[in-house]
């Protein structure tokens, strides 16, 4: 299926969004160069991630009947030029499929994703399919153990790291280790309270991680912790802000996080500068820019192009139906 200029990207270019609108920090003014919308065939169309792979662009989301619907299933587009997008996979079990996360380790392309059972509440579960070349994949089998869901793998040495949310009792977000990117290991608790859930892992340049936790209960606000090797103890800072389906990179040298936040009550995915030195607690995250989004959205996956240009997949119902789309961001 070929990308389509949203009606935002269009209205943008003749007057300017007012809610997509570039913010000026350190990172300078950051602009939409452009906004498609590639995936809107499904009554629900959600949960991205992107990737590059063997010269290549790979978007994955979860397509069903609505945001919890138990018929939710896997696909995968692929591209080469960002313009004419082409379906390659579908990933599916007799179960709720989401939260599609790839990583690529060790010449192959990871998909992971959360399989969630109408038959047991507590029985969530997670899948990964491998694939050679991003177009035929491996029969999804489970890893790790029962209840539990992993986020985004991140490579750290030889080693992926990954943050799992266990989704029973008071739920915790966990640090799992592998070498393989099938066997999980767990290394470590990062927060056990606050309904601890969706937490993305950043590498630091020094072997340290960083973790941004989604907090569930009161005071909901996202939780940035902060560990180094062996990763058995995280220090912890309160960010003060709302944070949910976060996706974390560097780009450049700077920081950047994209989730969905909310203004005056209302939900858009934006993306975030996030200032960090040596004293977790002066830890700073700086509104960037606002997508055009709204309502149900968010759960982005982020790809910088370069050290000017940074691609982001995100869903949003702005414009009616949730639908998947793909924007350029470009520092001007």
């Amino acid at each position: 299926m070929g990308g389509e200029d949203s009606r935002d990207s269009r209205q943008s270019r003749r007057r300017g969004d007012e809610k997509a609108k570039g913010g000026v920090t350190k990172m300078g003014v950051i602009a939409l160069e452009w906004l498609r919308r590639i995936y809107d065939e499904a009554p629900h169309n959600a949960f991205t991630d992107l990737t590059e792979f063997k010269g290549q662009y790979f978007v994955a989301f979860r397509t069903g009947s609505d945001h919890a619907s138990f018929d939710g299933e896997i696909r995968v587009m692929a591209s080469k030029d960002l313009e004419n997008w082409q379906e390659v996979a579908v990933l599916s079990t007799p179960d709720d499929d989401r939260d599609p996360h790839f990583a690529v380790f060790r010449g192959g392309l990871f998909l992971y994703f959360a399989c969630r059972q109408k038959s047991d509440p507590e029985g969530d579960r997670t899948m990964c399919a491998l694939s050679e070349d991003g177009r035929r994949f491996t029969k999804p089998k489970r890893i790790f153990r029962k209840s539990n869901r992993l986020w985004r793998p991140k490579a750290l040495g030889a080693l992926l790291y990954c943050a799992s949310y266990e989704v029973k009792g008071r739920w915790r977000s966990l640090l799992l280790e592998s070498k393989d990117g099938l066997s999980w290991r767990e290394v470590s608790t990062i927060h056990d309270r606050e309904m601890a859930n969706e937490t993305e892992l950043l590498p630091l340049p020094d072997g340290s991680l960083l973790a941004l936790v989604r907090r569930e209960a009161p005071p909901r606000t996202a939780l940035l912790c902060r560990s180094r090797p062996p990763f058995a103890e995280w220090e912890k800072h309160d960010t003060k802000v709302v944070l949910q389906g976060p996706a974390m990179s560097f780009w450049g040298r700077e920081i950047i996080i994209c989730a969905r936040f909310y203004d005056r009550g209302r939900p858009y995915t934006g993306l975030f500068a996030l200032n960090v030195g040596r004293d977790l607690s002066r830890a700073e995250i700086l509104h960037l820019f606002t997508l055009p989004s709204g309502g149900d959205t968010s759960y982005a996956g982020l790809l910088p192009l370069d050290e000017q240009r940074l691609l982001i997949s995100y869903y949003s119902s702005h414009e009616g139906r949730s639908s998947i789309y793909l924007a350029l961001l470009k520092r001007v």
